[in-house]
């Protein structure tokens, strides 16, 4: 491996390793990509595409925007990146409460002995993540940023490399089939949490199975309605469409929508709701 330099001989070596969307980057540059590659909206690239960069700039630097299934953390040294927090630190606090990374690939151009480098995973698709994990920390996920890899040159001069799980300096690239599988405890941690109504959920105060004291089309009625308070954009705003729908029940002489039925106006006036008129009641 160390015997290829530039960005025309090691795309084809990452197509062939299962990382599809590899872009070249301004030479001994980590920044910018080529307009369109990177993102959510990006393009993907093509072997015609990368037939033209490499004509553009064979010694181009290499960088491999996150596929699907993979996640890398970027953990920044207390002094590299001139940043303040000590990534590698933040992690290892984190694992006390995680438990352990998985030993996985990583890529790095400070050697060896660098706790500063990329951590590369395997993670279930289709997830949402956070930017970051913890100060110091970043979260290179699909989307969002890309990894700048072998045999790019560092703007200090470096080398990238790819270190092995056992931490020696490798010989091929990895497969993503190769990467560790990040825990399941990490996962939760890391991902965002999943999009939930701002709306607190109404519970009914009796038992949602059938009530016979109604007919069937007020106990579907309240079922619908209990379960997604909100469906007419807020819960004073459906709440509101329930009284007047309940109002019309009665007056069509619909049995439990009425005074003498209490089961529903009870559980919706519970919950703060405006109360009808006593028209058809």
């Amino acid at each position: 491996m160390t015997d290829i330099y530039g960005y025309t001989a090691a795309a084809p070596l990452y197509r062939a390793a299962g990382w599809m969307q590899v872009i070249p980057l301004p030479e001994g540059r980590k920044t910018p990509p080529p307009a369109g590659f990177t993102g959510r909206s990006r393009k993907p690239v093509t072997d015609e595409q990368i037939q033209l960069w490499s004509q553009a700039n064979p010694n181009a630097n290499t960088g491999i925007v996150i596929p699907e299934g993979v996640l890398v953390l970027d953990i920044d040294a207390e002094q590299g990146h001139q940043v303040k927090a000590d990534g590698a630190k933040g992690i290892s606090e984190l694992s006390q409460e995680l438990g352990m990374l998985p030993a996985t690939w990583s890529s790095t151009a400070h050697g060896i002995d660098s706790p500063a480098r990329h951590l590369f995973y395997k993670v279930p698709e289709g997830l949402a993540w956070k930017g970051g994990a913890i100060e110091g920390v970043d979260i290179l996920q699909p989307g969002h940023r890309y990894s700048v890899v072998w045999p790019s040159i560092h703007p200090s001069g470096e080398m990238y490399c790819w270190y092995t799980p056992s931490g020696r300096v490798a010989s091929t690239l990895p497969h993503i089939g190769d990467l560790a599988t990040l825990p399941w405890k990490w996962v939760d941690y890391l991902r965002k949490p999943d999009r939930v109504s701002n709306s607190t959920t109404l519970t009914p105060s009796y038992s949602r199975e059938y009530d016979d004291r109604m007919c069937k089309a007020v106990n579907t009625f309240l079922n619908k309605t209990l379960a997604n308070p909100a469906s007419k954009g807020s819960r004073h705003d459906t709440t509101l469409q329930a009284v007047w729908a309940l109002v019309n029940f009665a007056q069509e002489g619909h049995r439990g929508a009425s005074r003498r039925h209490q089961p529903i106006e009870a559980t919706v006036h519970s919950r703060g709701g405006p109360r009808p008129s006593r028209q058809g009641a």
